[in-house]
């Protein structure tokens, strides 16, 4: 999102440098049989300098743009040289995709519209302001759409036969019963009342099923209002010792005589929850879409680890300066998928 700048900004701390890149036009990376040069990497990087100010801008904090020669700029540096690769990483396997990972202009002009409309309130001029104050242009966060929507495609590919049925759902119900079971417990009410005379008037009137409702009525407790005075279990409701004592000796549905504490008196009430299990039945659904973007996302992970990393280590870094490791061999590699966001 432009408001909360358009590209991702991961910075890590590593060492600075001198003030450039280098000439201009030379080489910084190649990666498919496409040249990245040095001043499309240092541009990347002031427009995450920027957007990086934006953001914080937005929190009410003031920052200022880091120095060319600083370590902040450095680091941004090689970020932008991870995103400018990235891209490229996913045009080469979006071009392998064919078809269905094509990105027309339409889906492009989709998402900027969108962008228009939610967060400037349809306003071209304002929208233009926030691209200049990021210093990106149109082109620019095409691009990054660009680039998204491939991977988004890609992804979609590569997760497209991966399913999760209900009799694997079934199994997983099993493996994980203790998982919807809720034990048997006792759990503690209280009211809390200002003074003990207010207290004793009210006791009698108390019964174990009217409890809650005169809670919410008569505590003081402001959580009341809505627990019905409801403290949990007993075991974990971090009582006061001199209401621990009373609620011991309580049996289920008795009510206490007014306890005193340092926030005034309250009255106590048990209640005995019975064991229960959740049914598969009940459950199914929930197991089901859990599960299956528990695999999609490991299908995901398993295809970034290898046919990403695969194309991402055939990049060699022309200028050492950018590279994502300064103590890299001569022909580094990198691995994970650094993704550009929109």
């Amino acid at each position: 999102m432009i408001g909360a700048g358009i590209l991702t900004v991961s910075i890590a701390a590593c060492g600075g440098g001198d003030a450039s890149l280098g000439t201009a036009d030379a080489a910084a990376l190649t990666i498919g049989g496409v040249t990245i040069t040095n001043a499309q990497v240092e541009r990347r990087a002031d427009s995450l300098a920027k957007a990086q100010v934006a953001q914080t801008a937005q929190s009410g904090t003031t920052t200022e743009l880091p120095a060319k020669d600083s370590d902040a700029f450095w680091d941004l540096r090689r970020e932008a040289a991870q995103q400018l690769r990235d891209e490229q990483v996913f045009a080469i396997l979006a071009k392998r995709c064919g078809a269905p990972c094509a990105v027309t202009k339409a889906e492009i002009n989709t998402q900027i519209a969108g962008i228009i409309t939610q967060q400037f309130g349809g306003s071209r001029s304002e929208f233009n302001s926030a691209l200049a104050a990021q210093g990106m242009t149109l082109n620019d966060l095409q691009d990054a759409f660009r680039a998204s929507l491939r991977e988004q495609k890609l992804t979609s590919r590569v997760t497209r036969n991966v399913t999760f049925t209900e009799s694997q759902a079934q199994a997983y119900y099993t493996a994980n019963i203790a998982t919807y079971r809720t034990p048997a417990e006792k759990r503690v009410s209280h009211i809390l009342l200002g003074t003990k005379k207010v207290a004793d008037e009210l006791r009698p009137q108390l019964t174990a099923e009217n409890f809650a409702q005169m809670a919410k009525e008569h505590s003081l407790d402001p959580a009341a209002k809505t627990t019905g005075g409801d403290l949990g279990s007993v075991a974990g409701s971090g009582l006061f010792p001199e209401m621990l004592d009373v609620v011991k000796k309580l049996k289920p549905g008795q009510i206490s005589q007014p306890v005193q504490t340092q926030f005034g008196w309250s009255i106590l009430t048990v209640r005995q929850t019975p064991a229960t299990t959740k049914s598969f039945d009940s459950v199914r659904s929930s197991i089901m879409s859990e599960q299956l973007q528990v695999a999609r996302t490991t299908a995901t992970e398993k295809w970034r680890d290898t046919v990403v990393k695969k194309v991402q280590d055939s990049v060699r870094y022309v200028n050492p300066k950018i590279r994502p490791d300064d103590d890299a061999a001569e022909t580094a590699t990198t691995a994970g998928a650094t993704t550009t966001a929109p």
